[in-house]
């Protein structure tokens, strides 16, 4: 579901970002 795309913007950008994104 898009997690593996979420991830790799995880590491560049805040942890934030990546509660954001659906999960």
């Amino acid at each position: 579901m898009g997690h593996s795309t979420g991830n790799r913007q995880s590491i560049r950008r805040p942890r934030r970002n990546f509660l954001k994104l659906p999960g």
